[in-house]
């Protein structure tokens, strides 16, 4: 897509963060099917990797820290350190592809498993070299550890 300058990951609980296109090394889908809506689809597969730097990947929420995308910054040139919520927390719902003003051209809803509404137990995390790895595979059920 000629215009995806961003992807923005929405996560169970609203918050979402917003990852310029260049620290993307890798967005696939599985089959898309439309939705309801226009440029809404679901898939039953999402493999995205994310390069970062070492300091990135840790996050925790701080009495101060403001929920992602209400307020203060959510993109991680601005807020780096918020790359590491995806360690912590496995609720990725929605990934919406960005133009370069930051405005949705497509959404793709991610698989879930019904039998937890808070966590995703389709996804799946791994740090690798640089990548931050997130595969999100409907049938395929991970015991995260929190």
């Amino acid at each position: 897509m000629q215009d995806m300058k961003y992807v923005e990951l929405i996560f169970e609980n609203c918050e979402s963060m917003i990852i310029p296109i260049d620290r993307v090394a890798k967005l696939e889908f599985g089959s898309l099917r439309e939705s309801f809506q226009k440029d809404k689809y679901t898939t039953d597969y999402v493999s995205l990797d994310i390069t970062y730097n070492k300091d990135e990947i840790f996050f925790f929420y701080h009495i101060r820290e403001e929920p992602l995308g209400f307020g203060s910054s959510n993109n991680i040139e601005d807020r780096p350190n918020i790359l590491g919520r995806i360690l912590s927390y496995y609720d990725i719902c929605v990934v919406n592809i960005l133009n370069g003003n930051e405005e949705k051209i497509q959404s793709v809803y991610t698989p879930w498993d019904e039998n937890d509404e808070y966590n995703n137990r389709y996804m799946k995390t791994k740090v690798e070299k640089g990548l931050l790895k997130i595969t999100i595979k409907e049938g395929e059920v991970f015991e995260h550890q929190y």
